[in-house]
This record gives structure tokens, C-alpha cells and sequence, in this order.
């Protein structure tokens, strides 16, 4: 399959200089990147990455376990969703929390305090946190951390009771 391709080498002298007094494509698409430049620099900085602060250890079912959320970054605009699944089913315990009443803190960052009710019938869960830009609906890297549940009043057996020893 043979294609033919023309090519006019005639040179206008007139049709070059209505295309010089054009403005080029290039042109315009470069101005319009400047004009839309600070916003593309706001979304392309990455957003601070939520830190989790829980108790160490096992979880007890029904009981309530404090959680803290740092930012490393003070904007106004960041806000942290939070939410609870479920590690052997993959569902969510319950609805995303947003945590919005973030306050500075000691360390140039923002903070809030929520408390989580330790759900029943759960083996493990995993607690997941983004940080959100209100304005530019950008998100952070997600943190997620795991932790065994285990029901209450489970009586602890040392090793040595276990094996009868």
C-alpha cells in the first residue's frame, strides 16, 4: 500500500508576514500557564501527611479510645478524614468522621482530639486518615494504622498457667 505525500515549497513572502503579525499558539498556551500558575504550584505541593497518635496495644471492644491527629502544616484549609474498617471484611465500621475544628499546636502544626467507640465483632481493625484542601479538594498520602480487637473481660493467662505448668 503505497501513500502519496505533497509538499509545497513555495515560499509567499505576503502569507509569511500575516503569519508573523499572528500570535502563535505557543504563544497563547505559555500565557495562559502563567496566568494559571500559582494555583497549579498550590496543587502540585503535596499536602502534609495526617499522623495518628493511639494507645499502644490491644483494643477492647466497647470501650473508647482516644485519638490524636496532627498536621505538620498550619493552613486554615486543611481538614483530616478519618475513617475505621474492618481488616478481614475490608467495610467500613462507620461513616468517615471530618475533623474540622483543627487548632495549632506547640509544634507549628494543627491538632484535634476524637475519641473512637471500639466496635464489636471485629478481630483487627485499621484506622486510615487523608488530609484535605478545602479549597483545591487536593489529598494528602493516606496513613493507615492496625490494631487487634479483643473482646472484654477476656481473662489474661500468663504462659506458664496456659500449659499447666
Amino acid at each position: 500500500m503505497l501513500q502519496e505525500i505533497v509538499v509545497d515549497d513555495s515560499f509567499d513572502e505576503a502569507e509569511a508576514e500575516t503569519f508573523k503579525n499572528q500570535p502563535s499558539k505557543q504563544e497563547e498556551s505559555v500565557s495562559d500557564v502563567s496566568v494559571g500558575s500559582p494555583v497549579i504550584a498550590k496543587i502540585t505541593e503535596p499536602l502534609p501527611v495526617p499522623q495518628l497518635h493511639l494507645p499502644p496495644g490491644e483494643f477492647i471492644s466497647g470501650k473508647s479510645v482516644r485519638i490524636r491527629v496532627q498536621l505538620a502544616s498550619a493552613s486554615p484549609q486543611l481538614v483530616v478524614k478519618l475513617w475505621v474498617e474492618d481488616c478481614q471484611t475490608r467495610w467500613l465500621i462507620d461513616d468517615p468522621r471530618w475533623l474540622t475544628n483543627l487548632l495549632p499546636n506547640t509544634s507549628g502544626g494543627l491538632e484535634e482530639v476524637t475519641h473512637l467507640l471500639v466496635p464489636f465483632g471485629c478481630l483487627e481493625i485499621r484506622l486510615e486518615a487523608i488530609a484535605v484542601d478545602t479549597v483545591t479538594q487536593q489529598e494528602s498520602h493516606k496513613v493507615s494504622i492496625e490494631r487487634t480487637v479483643i473482646p472484654p473481660g477476656l481473662p489474661t493467662l500468663q504462659l506458664d498457667e496456659f500449659f499447666g505448668i
